[in-house]
Formats: structure tokens, C-alpha cells, sequence
């Protein structure tokens, strides 16, 4: 019988293995279905004991170092560790956000630590640093996830915001992190670069939620950026594809793709006139 594991990598050993209750090394307390260490030596009865007791652990724990996202298991990035327990790692803002609702839970923090990470939270419709909610908001360029009021607000939030923006790096393929080889930056957003297609189509469905639309000449935002050769909805390459037959100029691999891209690209689609 295999052993379970959730979404920070603590491994549960099944139920029916153990017949007596099994001690907690943090508080002392009792439980039949522990909580392990991902080394599987030391046992607790909760993800909560876990944390408390994982500073003073991991000096000894043998797989301390061996880091991976906490949400979708990606080692091979670089990972930026949660601000409020320290202990947990994600590959990035995307993963960390979905994965708060249940990492909040365990999260190890003090009340004063508790209640700034939480303000930390970006809230979308709310300036990061004073809180607005009434006012025009404009996103980081940085990671296009954190809005603020103003400039100042921004300035003045940007020593703690530092350590979580994540930007693009320059020259440096968005996937596999190759530096070494020709580059080709995001058609949409002009900001992530991509060493092959393969990679930027691995990434896409991280990139989707951060990509930001570039501006048209006349400062309206285009909801699709036409790219010859790839699909409008999906981004699929080499294969057949078929235009609209409206503007002529946005390409799909099929009409299922056509349909389903339809309520986005009907806003900027231009019929011809005759």
C-alpha cells in the first residue's frame, strides 16, 4: 500500500499501518494517521506541529536543501520561499496564490507577522499599499499581479514587493532558463522571452494569467495580438490553419478554436468593408 502525500510534500502513511496511536515530537499529542516529515523519519500529528517544529528539524533532516514547489513540484526554477512561515517554497506568484487557501491554514506566523502577511496579499480591485479600493488602479509591470493608487504608493511599497516581483529575466528563456541560444519574446505582453516554441507552449497556461496585452497606437488595449503562424486561441504552430473571414487576419487551427476565441476577438475584429 503506497503512501499519500498533499500539497507541501508531507507524507501521510496510511491509515490501516498503524494500530496504536503515534506521538507527536512537537506538543506530545497522540494520532493514528500522522503527519511526516518528507524524510519519513519524524512524525507529527499535524501540518501545524510540522512547521513549528521544522526549523529545529531541518538541521537534521536529510532531504533539507532538496527544495521544490510546494504546489506543482517544480525543482528545476528558481524558488522563492513564503514570507510568513519561511519554510515553504513555490516556483511562482501564480502557484503561492493558488495554493494560500489551504497553506494558510498551517502557515507559521505570529499575530503581528500574520496580520502583515495577509495585507501582503495582493486584493484584486485594492491598492497594495494604503488599501484603496476607489480609485484607478495600475498593475506592477513587474509581475502584472500587484495594483496600487499611484505612483507614490507604488515607490513607497516597493522594498517589501521587491522580493516577491517576479520580472522576466532578460536573455533568458521563461521555461528552461537556456541563455545560450536565440530568444524570442511573448507576441502579447513583448516582455517574456522563449527559446522555442515547445517552451513557450509548456508555459503558456503559468504565463496566461500574467501576460499583459500590449497597448495598440491608438492607447486602447488589443484583447488578441495577431501572430502569423500561431493559432489565436490555442497557440498551436505548424499546422493548417484558417482565417477569419472577417478581418482576415487572426489564424485558427480549427473552428472549434475559432468559436471558442470568438467573445474575446469580436471586440477588436474589423470587418472590410467592401
Amino acid at each position: 500500500m503506497g503512501q499519500h502525500s498533499n500539497a507541501y510534500g508531507f507524507v501521510a502513511a496510511p491509515r490501516s499501518r498503524y494500530n496504536n496511536p503515534i506521538e507527536c515530537l512537537c506538543c506530545g499529542g497522540y494520532k493514528f494517521l500522522p503527519v511526516f516529515c518528507p524524510c519519513k523519519f519524524i512524525s507529527y500529528c499535524s501540518e501545524l506541529c510540522l512547521l513549528r517544529d521544522y526549523p529545529k528539524h531541518r538541521l537534521e533532516c536529510s532531504l533539507y536543501g532538496k527544495r521544490k514547489c510546494a504546489r506543482c513540484s517544480r525543482a528545476d526554477v528558481e524558488l522563492t520561499t513564503c514570507s510568513g512561515c519561511n519554510i515553504v517554497d513555490y516556483c511562482s506568484k501564480f502557484c503561492e496564490n493558488a495554493a494560500w487557501e489551504h497553506h494558510k491554514l498551517s502557515c507559521k506566523t505570529s499575530k503581528t507577522k500574520d496580520a502583515e502577511n495577509s495585507s501582503k496579499i495582493p486584493v484584486k480591485g485594492q491598492c497594495a499599499r494604503c488599501k484603496k479600493s476607489d480609485a484607478v488602479l495600475k498593475k506592477c509591470s513587474g509581475c502584472n499581479i500587484v495594483e496600487y493608487c499611484s505612483r507614490a504608493c507604488q515607490k513607497a511599497d516597493w522594498t517589501e514587493h521587491k522580493t516577491s516581483c517576479k520580472r522576466s529575466v532578460k536573455g533568458q528563456c521563461a521555461r528552461c532558463k537556456k541563455s545560450d541560444v536565440a530568444l524570442k519574446k511573448c507576441a502579447a505582453c513583448n516582455n517574456v522571452e522563449y527559446c522555442s516554441k515547445v517552451c513557450q507552449t509548456a508555459d503558456w497556461k503559468h504565463h496566461k494569467t500574467s501576460c499583459k496585452t500590449a497597448k495598440t497606437e491608438d492607447g486602447e488595449s488589443s484583447s488578441k495580438i495577431s501572430v502569423k503562424g500561431q493559432c489565436g486561441k490555442c497557440k498551436r504552430s505548424n499546422v493548417k490553419f484558417i482565417k477569419c473571414p472577417a478581418c482576415n487576419k487572426i489564424e485558427y487551427c480549427s473552428k472549434v478554436c475559432q468559436i471558442a476565441d470568438w467573445t474575446d476577438h469580436r471586440k477588436s475584429c474589423q470587418i472590410s468593408e467592401s
